[in-house]
């Protein structure tokens, strides 16, 4: 079964829980990660795709989602991080998920403040 979840944040373009985001929609064929996410208060939706559904960027501009893909560059392949403004709207469970994926030691940090500072130190890193 295919789901969309929609992220609490609706910019929000990232990874978590290994789900990849663009402007706040991700999607996943887990049933797993689905019950996840609703529990962690995002919205889901069965069996809708993403080639299905027209994101509108901040302009308001329609856009189907292979466009706006097309035009994102991935932060792997150009070495960029999310702004800490982006993180800093993230739960701590989004912030262990982003850490976990990212191979960022959180050591004792618990907080989302703390998590914050370790995240920001890796990436001066």
């Amino acid at each position: 079964m295919k789901y969309t979840i929609k992220s609490p944040v609706k910019k929000f373009t990232g990874k978590v829980a290994s789900v990849s985001f663009l402007n706040g929609i991700g999607e996943t064929e887990s049933d797993h990660l689905a019950s996840w996410f609703k529990d962690h208060k995002y919205e889901v939706i069965t069996n809708v795709s993403l080639d299905e559904e027209t994101i509108k960027d901040v302009d308001g501009n329609a856009e189907t989602s292979e466009e706006k893909a097309a035009d994102r560059v991935d932060k792997d392949q150009e070495g960029n991080e999310p702004e800490t403004d982006e993180l800093k709207l993230m739960t701590v469970e989004e912030l262990r998920a982003y850490a976990d994926e990212n191979n960022i030691d959180l050591g004792r940090a618990t907080t989302q403040e703390g998590i914050l500072e370790k995240i920001k130190a890796a990436q001066k890193e």
